[in-house]
């Protein structure tokens, strides 16, 4: 008597998370945005591999994947202007701006720095003007609400309860928006975190 072999079926099946592809400029927001995928089994979120950390190279490195490939794409940028470099970022954001409408990319800014968007979570904080060496007068601001705060090495959940307060600041700034980017302090960050809870 022969014995029968067993069928052998190949199964497929689509991922039920949704994949979002981040490009970001550094690590701190890595850190930020892994925090979504660890606390929801709806989220899955990728880093991946880029050729740069301006907005010019990760629109570019975004262009090397299919849009098929993940359910969306984003590129998350700061404006850090300097007085000698604001003209070329100012350049490479526009160039990214451009890239990301032409293929159906996310574009999330925050003028000067990803810390403005931290400290969203705490207060709304008027619009004025950028300077040079904003940032680390961001950063210090933030570490009044936020102590431990370190960049590259901080508890994003530590933010999560304050978020939708994070957003509604965020809106109330973004609301004069012209172009791409907020021209003054401010962050579109919060396009981004948006669907990040829809997906929830």
């Amino acid at each position: 008597m022969t014995a029968h072999r067993p069928l052998s079926r190949k199964f497929s099946y689509k991922n039920p998370r949704k994949v979002f592809a981040i490009y970001p400029e550094g690590k701190t927001e890595q850190i930020y945005f892994k925090c979504f995928e660890l606390q929801s089994k709806q989220i899955r979120i990728v880093f991946p591999e880029k050729t740069g950390n301006d907005p010019m190279s990760l629109a570019d490195s975004a262009k090397s994947y299919k849009k098929t490939d993940f359910d969306e794409i984003w590129i998350v940028a700061d404006t850090d202007f300097s007085h000698n470099h604001r003209k070329k970022k100012e350049q490479q954001l526009k160039y990214a701006g451009i890239e990301c409408k032409k293929n159906k990319f996310g574009f999330a800014v925050s003028n000067p720095c990803i810390e403005f968007w931290f400290l969203l979570h705490y207060k709304e904080i008027p619009k004025f003007t950028a300077t040079e060496g904003v940032q680390g007068n961001c950063i210090k601001a933030l570490r009044r609400y936020y102590p431990a705060y370190e960049k590259n090495c901080f508890n994003p959940s530590i933010l999560k309860p304050l978020t939708q307060r994070a957003i509604k600041n965020a809106k109330s700034l973004d609301s004069t928006r012209e172009g791409d980017w907020p021209q003054n302090h401010g962050s579109t960050v919060y396009l981004l975190v948006e669907k990040l809870i829809d997906v929830q």
